[in-house]
């Protein structure tokens, strides 16, 4: 029984070591390949510890191209931040689900986010006009329940200029890389 029990642990011990675990990887040549966790402040920008952290999130990258990625700044215009959730502590991140929604000091919205189980799911942008600040003048959407061809990553692209939809594609890998591919009319 002795030798079952030692010979058991052994091979479970073995199986724990040999996996190989697919997040945080880098390819033969160094570079980031697959999903990667990162940490995210109360903004949603990238930070390098734990203990800065309010959410974590997923990135992907495929052999060094990204696919998703946060940026440092990338709200740093909205003055104000609202959410559809109670905001978690900051050191003890959690995964980010939700609604987010920047605004301006006078209260128009810049982008409107959301993310489920720590990836993006949708994103819209505003940007208003020069002259006439409360009139939008260019948005952006980001569609990610919008696969191309069902492809991980990959989602649908639209633009808009006022109330007309100026040019839609396919955010997708390509002959030319990951990039937003117009649909041809």
């Amino acid at each position: 029984m002795k030798i079952t029990i030692s010979i058991l642990l052994c091979v479970l011990s073995y199986s724990c070591i040999a996996q190989n675990d697919s997040i945080n990887q880098h390819n033969l040549k160094g570079k980031k390949h697959g999903v990667w966790i990162v940490y995210l402040d109360s903004l949603l920008s990238p930070v390098d510890s734990i203990y800065q952290a309010y959410f974590t999130g997923y990135e992907s990258y495929d052999n060094g191209d990204r696919i998703f990625k946060y940026y440092e700044g990338q709200n740093s215009d909205a003055d104000s931040v609202s959410y559809n959730f109670v905001r978690p502590v900051k050191g003890s991140p959690e995964l980010i689900n939700g609604v987010f929604k920047w605004f301006t000091s006078d209260g128009r919205i810049l982008e409107h986010e959301e993310y489920e189980n720590g990836w993006p799911k949708y994103y819209k942008s505003y940007q208003y006009y020069a002259k006439d600040i409360q009139k939008c003048g260019f948005n952006e959407v980001l569609d990610w329940t919008k696969k191309y061809n069902g492809i991980e990553g990959s989602y649908y692209y639209e633009e808009l200029l006022g109330d007309k939809v100026a040019m839609t594609g396919w955010f997708r890998k390509g002959k030319r890389g990951w990039r937003v591919y117009k649909i041809k009319e």
